[in-house]
């Protein structure tokens, strides 16, 4: 049920290993592979994958086949989109794809209703789908250097976030953010909070005070000029 072979310098992937149809965690991260095999989505009972640093140029849209599957890494590879039958891995919990060649997030991403972890840092991901706001199990998201413009205003609908990583973007304003009451860490530095714009308010908004389990906020390298004014209630 569980095949770990990581660092082992493979490049291809048997077509094989379509016959281990029990296999319910594969580990192929740190190897030289290229490519996937068709064959590959047939191990339709995994639950975790990790295919994170290889070569690897893309995934099939069969990849909504692995239902079952709670746990996906592919960081560090050449993956440069995510099939739109991402939606259908309703089990996911975990997913990850730091420094991909992803610059577009499905809207179907937001079928990912157990997600509780997302990491994309970093990419060159723009814009995020309204959809994200579908995801409110998620405690822990990381979207730091990402070139992020803006959040939805589904972004709101995050509260049970723990850790939000957003640090070293493009943002002047992220929405929700004081109704994000659970929040522990919070990283908006390297971002243009506070310049000047004449169609939105870029300062902190008042209710950041309501964040009271802070323990880590950044926000250096900002154009912040003022805080809010109860933001010395956060004496964590």
């Amino acid at each position: 049920k569980h095949l770990h072979i990581p660092g082992s310098g493979i490049n291809t992937i048997a077509t094989e290993i379509k016959n281990v149809t029990k296999l319910e965690e594969l580990y192929l991260n740190n190897n030289s592979i290229t490519s996937i095999p068709t064959d590959f989505y047939d191990l339709v009972n995994l639950k975790i994958l990790n295919i994170s640093n290889n070569q690897i140029p893309s995934l099939d849209s069969k990849l909504g086949d692995f239902t079952d599957l709670e746990q996906f890494y592919f960081s560090n590879t050449q993956i440069d989109l995510i099939p739109t039958t991402i939606g259908n891995l309703k089990k996911l919990e975990r997913l990850e794809f730091a420094n991909t060649k992803i610059t577009l997030l499905p809207p179907e991403i937001g079928g990912l209703v157990e997600l509780t972890r997302l990491v994309a840092a970093p990419n060159k991901i723009a814009s995020i789908p309204s959809e994200f706001g579908q995801l409110t199990k998620l405690t822990y998201l990381d979207f730091a250097s990402c070139e992020l413009s803006n959040t939805p205003a589904a972004f709101a609908s995050l509260t049970e976030l723990e850790t939000l990583y957003l640090n070293d973007n493009e943002l002047q304003v992220v929405a929700g953010l004081g109704g994000f009451t659970k929040l522990k860490y919070l990283r908006l530095h390297s971002n243009r909070l506070g310049e000047d714009n004449p169609n939105f308010n870029t300062d902190l908004p008042e209710d950041m005070s309501d964040l009271v389990l802070l323990e880590e906020l950044t926000l250096y390298n900002n154009q912040l000029t003022k805080l809010p004014a109860n933001i010395g209630n956060l004496v964590k």
